[in-house]
């Protein structure tokens, strides 16, 4: 039989070895990110930030910043944010609190779903200039094509749903859902909002 002293060192053993190759395969798979952000190819630092996401190993604040830039060059405001505030449980920066303000000031949740196929779903009633919210947009436009629905956060503005007008605005929580029976029975208010702050209160 294993004494105890012995079983314990076995499983400190396994677990230092654990460690080791996690944190092995947390540096190539870094350095691989690292070269692709150089080369702003940022779908596969995307990809390759995920995969760091999937080891059991600490990611550094300046892996999570990357990270949070491949999300927002590929149009993925929701996975910006919650980059950006994990980078900050790690190291106070002035730059990076501007960063996630900016995104609290200028974006709303928004959850939209359709029944049925549609050749336009979301229309955008006046197209920003900024090039991040641009990009925003784009992608939910083609998750909406392809999967008939999104949910994630938007740039505040006016929005055409199919055929129902919403408004985002910064902090609010909204969710439009229609099928055709819906719209056959003349649907009035598709709107369910949320009148509060929906980045308030967050550990």
């Amino acid at each position: 039989m294993l004494t105890a002293t012995l079983l314990l060192f076995l499983m400190q053993s396994i677990s230092y070895g654990s460690d080791k190759t996690d944190r092995a395969e947390y540096i190539r798979i870094s350095d691989t990110m690292m070269r692709l952000s150089k080369r702003k190819l940022w779908k596969g630092v995307s990809k390759r930030f995920s995969d760091l996401e999937e080891l059991k190993y600490p990611i550094t604040f300046e892996h999570w910043l990357i990270g949070a830039q491949a999300a927002q060059e590929i149009g993925n405001m929701e996975l910006v944010r919650f980059r950006l505030r994990n980078a900050i449980k790690i190291k106070k920066k002035k730059h990076v609190d501007e960063w996630l303000n900016g995104i609290d000031e200028n974006y709303g949740l928004v959850a939209l779903k359709a029944h049925g196929s549609h050749n336009t779903l979301l229309q955008v009633v006046e197209w920003p200039l900024d090039p991040v919210k641009s990009n925003a947009l784009k992608k939910a436009q083609e998750i909406l094509q392809t999967d008939l629905e999104f949910h994630g956060l938007l740039p505040k503005g006016k929005y055409i749903f199919i055929d129902h007008e919403f408004t985002v605005q910064p902090g609010i929580d909204i969710q439009l859902h229609i099928n055709p029976k819906q719209r056959r029975k003349g649907l009035k208010v598709p709107l369910i909002t949320k009148p509060k702050n929906i980045f308030d209160n967050e550990d």
